[in-house]
């Protein structure tokens, strides 16, 4: 018994050391990044009003090796961080609410982000062990 228990901790400890090897390959993971921020971009385009389609046509997505980026927003667009964050009474009249769509379209789009992350971490971590 005593010599399983020390051959599942030589296994553990091979099985961390792989995994180290895969975290330090950031750029393995972008493609990852890539579709999980093309998902919410989706979404968030599916959710967002507007009335000439503008502010819809000016989210996009982008990546880094460590995140998923979405952005909304253009020079054509400038009002869209009041559509955001909405705005309090102003000199001219008015108000805005916000309206925080991309966070709202990453909850209905958050279970298949999870299974795009978890599927791409076991796919990693199967290489690390076959190598």
């Amino acid at each position: 018994m005593t010599t399983a228990a020390k051959l599942d901790l030589h296994n553990l400890t091979d099985l961390v050391e792989k995994l180290n090897e895969v975290g330090d390959d950031a750029a393995a993971v972008k493609k990852t990044h890539q579709k999980a921020a093309r998902l919410v971009v989706k979404a968030t385009r599916a959710e967002t009003r507007s009335k000439s389609g503008d502010l819809k046509k000016s989210v996009r997505s982008g990546y880094k090796k460590d995140r998923a980026i979405v952005r909304m927003g253009s020079v054509k667009v400038p009002y869209t961080h009041a559509y955001l964050f909405g705005h309090k009474d102003r000199k001219q009249g008015g108000y805005m609410r916000p309206h925080p769509v991309p966070w709202i379209a990453l909850t209905k789009v958050y279970d298949d982000v999870v299974k795009l992350y978890e599927k791409d971490i076991v796919d990693k971590v199967k290489d690390a062990i076959n190598d």
